[in-house]
């Protein structure tokens, strides 16, 4: 009762700090709410309040949230990061209930667990270790789309959340040949049903919040899972048996739940978001011949390995330019949790607000004034051949891996993975989408942002 009570003297609180973000739906209790009740159409409209108000507030029943559009308040709370400013509570609280790990820790547990997991991916050799495991998946994933129509997002998916099991720990989940990974994409359906729900109903209903959607079972079986695994120990060339082995020198020691939290993490943060990047790479060369065949000579000659970026800087521009219109992580929900925190000249208070980072808008109109139809797709956008890596330096605009010292450690892997599975498919196809007749694809809202339809592409063999 007494939460009840908190949540209603938030929502009957009136006046704000910041300009307040237009709304034709505006509604007393549920606040902007019902304006964002569509997933296909939520971002453009917090894109449409950037563009029309700039830095504004909303309100979701009794959340407040902040949307930060200049860089320069964007990079004081990068620099603020992570001792003054810190993750969103509440998308910490839904995200730590299934992968108590990296992403979600702050300090002190935070610089621990970063010191453990980065090793893992912080470096060309050890990227170079999980390589021919991709390469024995893209084998599959040839195999799969051979001589099809496929919907190409939900095969990413299975190849993305495949490589993450053997890469992971050297369980080959083998979803491609049709394996069940339900355990774990129930979870991530479970914490994109939490995560949107205006209304924290797991916390508000003691006992029965959180078995309302299923979420506790499938939480469980997931860690049951996961912390055998760790107590098995992980094969060599495994982030798991790297996390061991920097776990063991370390004075402060992980338990085997907190190992296991951040398998879980590499789940649930690099299945969707890896298979969504390289599901909408897929979709852009099959639409577009003559990208297609310009990039296929940079594949041929790609050797599979981190050190062989610089021959592929066509398809690296692509993986760049996906992120910045169609990336998986279109806003960073903050907070500053220790200490007020100017923005747009007024004083925020620890809590008061969710600062919301929305990417996508900064990647579309906060580029060089110089930048050339930034709001259009453009695939070759960042080649530069002058570049020793053939590749134009990223605006500070541009931060789909997060910013500062809380960077995705993974961002590297995710690349490779996306330039080893595109690089197969075009050597061995020519590749067609298909047309359902529903007009183009749009990004919709799930655990992350996703195709808001089946993709189809036909893969011909060459």
């Amino acid at each position: 009762m007494a939460r009840v009570l908190k949540v209603l003297g938030r929502v009957m609180r009136t006046g704000g700090k910041f300009p307040e973000a237009p709304c034709s739906r505006k509604n007393w209790f549920f606040g902007h709410a019902r304006e964002l009740t569509n997933p296909a159409t939520r971002l453009d409209i917090i894109d449409s309040w950037c563009e029309a108000v700039g830095t504004c507030e909303y309100r979701l029943v009794s959340r407040r949230g902040l949307l930060v559009t200049e860089l320069e308040d964007v990079a004081k709370l990068s620099a603020l990061r992570p001792r003054t400013v810190q993750r969103s509570f509440m998308i910490r609280l839904a995200f730590e209930y299934f992968a108590p790990g990296v992403f979600t820790a702050e300090l002190p547990e935070w610089t621990v667990e970063r010191r453990i997991v980065s090793p893992a991916f912080h470096s060309n050799a050890r990227l170079s270790e999980y390589g021919p495991k991709i390469v024995e998946l893209s084998e599959r994933l040839c195999q799969a789309v051979g001589g099809k129509k496929v919907a190409i997002n939900a095969t990413m998916y299975k190849f993305a959340l495949d490589s993450i099991g053997l890469i992971g720990f050297g369980q080959d989940l083998d979803t491609l040949r049709g394996g069940d990974a339900s355990m774990i994409t129930e979870c991530v359906r479970i914490l994109g049903k939490r995560i949107l729900a205006p209304l924290p109903y797991y916390r508000l209903i003691p006992f029965f919040g959180d078995r309302m959607d299923g979420g506790k079972a499938r939480q469980r079986a997931l860690f049951q899972f996961l912390q055998d695994v760790v107590r098995r120990g992980g094969p060599d060339h495994t982030v798991l048996a790297k996390l061991l082995e920097k776990n063991r020198s370390e004075n402060n020691a992980l338990a085997d739940e907190r190992l296991a939290g951040n398998l879980a993490t590499l789940f649930l943060a690099g299945t969707d978001t890896t298979g969504t990047t390289m599901t909408w790479m897929v979709k852009h060369l099959a639409e577009d011949p003559a990208l297609q065949k310009e990039a296929r000579v940079e594949a041929r000659r790609f050797a599979n390995r981190p050190d062989d970026f610089g021959t592929v800087p066509l398809l690296r521009s692509l993986f760049r330019e996906v992120l910045r219109i169609e990336g998986p992580a279109a806003v960073l929900p903050l907070q500053n949790a220790t200490e007020p925190v100017v923005i747009a000249g007024r004083t925020v208070d620890p809590r008061e607000y969710a600062f919301v980072i929305p990417l996508r808008f900064l990647g579309k109109h906060r580029l060089p004034p110089d930048e050339k139809d930034p709001t259009n797709f453009d695939a070759r956008r960042w080649v530069d051949r002058k570049e020793k890596d053939g590749l134009r330096p990223w605006p500070k605009a541009l931060m789909p891996f997060g910013f500062g010292v809380r960077t995705c450690p993974g961002k590297d892997l995710s690349e490779l993975e996306a330039l080893i599975a595109v690089c197969a498919l075009l050597r061995r196809f020519e590749m067609t989408l298909v047309d359902d007749g529903k007009g183009p694809h749009k990004t919709t809202f799930a655990f992350t942002m996703i195709p808001d339809r089946d993709i189809y592409v036909n893969f011909r063999n060459i």
